[in-house]
């Protein structure tokens, strides 16, 4: 497994989600809270 620094991580998302639909992007990003908060919970 690769290890990347937070920053460059945060950068390379940032990157993607500009190239890519907006929508999309704001979708991935709730359902990626969704089962973050579902694992929390569990």
């Amino acid at each position: 497994m690769i290890k990347m620094p937070s920053e460059s991580l945060t950068k390379t998302s940032d990157g993607i989600s500009q190239i890519g639909d907006h929508k999309s992007h704001q979708f991935n990003l709730g359902l990626y809270q969704i089962s973050r908060y579902v694992t929390l919970e569990i």
